[in-house]
């Protein structure tokens, strides 16, 4: 029977058995231990690779956490029984959306919102969604997060999203109507139907001043407010999105 102490010494002596560094550790059955050996290897081996030595039943929550707060690639080695959102976001967190590429990994666990955290890597994260989970708010957070990547990379935009009725589409239009720039939050709180307090809004009976506009995203309808003047109509009038 191994012991904990066995496999510590036995550990400690993989060069002389006859094993590369931290190799062994795929015959250690302790999490314990194997934390104990993973922490030691991760001077002399890429995490990713000392991952890929554990045997399932070691990887416990506190090992799965500890893996992927190093490299989000590591849950792919992670047990399905203890994958979950709050890990999948730690990872993408981490290592973007290169950690949703494995199979290993749940789908339903693929989400939306683990796709927008994970742009946060870098720009080649967006391009590692795949094209068919490139929703308009992927690729909204995406663009607001690198405003060239479209320029840049036009195929990279799919075709409904460029030209639907979708939050991608509404974002240009009220930042040409209001004549700011918003964040990806504050776009969707619109899109929504909350209230957004503008200085300028370009509607069809001229230019708005100081009102607040709502978006009825069932009609396709901006409504506004005057609050303190305008330049002509009255209030409380609606303006129609093509």
């Amino acid at each position: 029977m191994r012991t904990r102490a066995m496999c510590r010494e036995a550990f400690a002596a993989s060069p002389d058995l006859g094993y590369d560094h931290c190799d062994i550790i795929s015959l250690i059955p302790y999490p314990d231990v194997c934390m104990e050996c993973i922490k030691e290897g991760m001077d002399r081996r890429d995490v990713m690779e000392l991952a890929s030595l554990l045997r399932p039943e070691t990887i416990d929550r506190d090992m799965a956490e500890f893996l992927v707060s190093h490299d989000g690639r590591c849950l792919a080695y992670v047990p399905v029984h203890l994958q979950d959102e709050a890990l999948v976001m730690k990872a993408v967190s981490v290592s973007g959306n290169s950690v949703l590429a494995y199979r290993t990994v749940l789908d339903e666990l693929k989400t939306e919102k683990a796709y927008i955290a994970g742009l946060y890597a870098g720009f080649q994260s967006f391009l590692l969604v795949p094209k068919d989970r490139r929703t308009p708010d992927i690729c909204l957070a995406a663009e607001k997060m690198y405003p060239d990547l479209f320029r840049i990379r036009p195929d990279a935009l799919p075709e409904n999203v460029r030209n639907g009725r979708n939050i991608f589409t509404f974002s240009r239009i009220l930042e040409k109507a209001t004549g700011n720039k918003y964040d990806y939050e504050a776009i969707k709180n619109a899109y929504e139907g909350r209230p957004l307090a503008v200085s300028r809004f370009l509607a069809p009976e001229g230019v708005m001043k100081d009102c607040t506009v709502r978006y009825d995203k069932e009609n396709g309808r901006f409504q506004y407010k005057n609050g303190i003047r305008e330049l002509r109509k009255p209030n409380n009038r609606t303006l129609k999105l093509k």
